[in-house]
């Protein structure tokens, strides 16, 4: 959960929040708590004012280290990776793939994820076309590459039994 609230007697049954991971403290918070039966809640008339990165290049450093400690937090806990968490993943790998089978072919499925992420854009937004929209769409394309990116480094790091995730800033 964003911009998360919890009360006291919540650290006191389920811990603080494991500072060895640079990122995703949260969620591996979130698991805690949700092995221990309580229930995370987002509260949607809620609203906070949020500033995100102002260049892609800290776009894409930021979602590369959310991402890549999440195959550690995962296995700390004996949790599969949901599917969500892996499509980014598994787009750039069928990507890369498709490049070496068929040039043409992996042009195609760019081109088609660049339409559904404008579609996905533009039905959020209530927009039909707009030049906001196509930077989201870069945006979008960033944050993908990066989690992606993440993954594939997180994932190896495991395999590596490598655990210095603060090293990861």
């Amino acid at each position: 959960v964003l911009f998360g609230a919890w009360k006291k007697n919540i650290f006191d049954t389920v811990g603080l929040f494991d500072e060895s991971y640079i990122r995703g403290q949260d969620l591996e918070h979130n698991i805690r708590l949700k092995k221990s039966g309580f229930k995370i809640v987002q509260l949607p008339s809620k609203s906070v004012k949020y500033f995100g990165r102002n260049t892609l290049t800290k776009l894409f450093k930021m979602m590369m280290q959310y991402s890549s400690v999440k195959p550690a937090i995962l296995k700390k806990h004996g949790i599969f990776p949901n599917l969500r968490s892996l499509i980014p993943l598994g787009f750039w790998i069928s990507l890369i793939l498709l490049i070496f089978i068929n040039p043409m072919l992996s042009l195609s499925y760019f081109m088609f994820y660049l339409g559904c992420a404008l579609l996905c854009i533009n039905v959020e937004t209530k927009k039909t076309f707009s030049a906001t929209n196509l930077v989201c769409v870069v945006g979008f394309f960033i944050q993908h590459l990066a989690h992606a990116s993440g993954w594939f480094v997180g994932g190896y790091r495991v395999m590596l039994g490598r655990n210095d995730w603060s090293s990861s800033r």
